[in-house]
């Protein structure tokens, strides 16, 4: 995947340009890569979201768990399907475009944090976040596309199953 990157998206620091350099890439290796990492990233994070008191369990609740979450699996999903990788904001495009509506909310939760940058991983975050989050919108333009913090959560970790069962139907051996 790093190189993948670097090769595509690479900034010269020092040195030649990337373009200029022969460097590794090879498609095959990144499909490969790409479904592995569902299996020994995602699952068990996925995982360990839904058994308390894990960390993820709490972060699963959070603006950061939704956009972790969301974002990152459409990028891989995203990955598999033109063979390159794009930011998290193309892949929420991408997954609003490619998966049935019934999933949109969640996606476009996820980009509608991105874009304010709420989204952080801290622990004070998080907590401040979730209380803040349990309180009763007022008015229907309060922020989250969501009335309650667990309705998220549930939604996103669903959209998870589905983006990997998903993917490793379509690209995987």
């Amino acid at each position: 995947m790093t190189w993948h990157i670097v090769a595509s998206h690479g900034v010269r620091c020092r040195g030649p340009e990337p373009a200029d350099l022969a460097i590794w890439t090879d498609p095959a290796a990144l499909v490969s890569w790409t479904l592995n990492n569902f299996d020994s990233y995602w699952r068990p994070l996925l995982g360990r979201a839904c058994r308390f008191p894990d960390p993820w369990s709490l972060t699963a609740f959070t603006s950061y768990g939704a956009v972790w979450v969301v974002l990152g699996l459409c990028r891989l999903h995203y990955t598999l399907a033109t063979g390159t990788i794009g930011s998290k904001e193309e892949a929420g495009c991408y997954g609003i475009r490619t998966f049935p509506e019934r999933w949109h909310r969640a996606l476009n939760e996820a980009l509608r944090i991105r874009r304010a940058d709420r989204a952080r991983a801290d622990v004070i975050s998080a907590f401040s976040e979730i209380i803040a989050d349990l309180r009763i919108r007022q008015a229907p333009n309060s922020g989250s596309l969501y009335r309650t913090p667990v309705a998220r959560r549930r939604d996103v970790l669903a959209f998870a199953e589905m983006v990997i069962a998903d993917a490793k139907c379509q690209f995987g051996p």
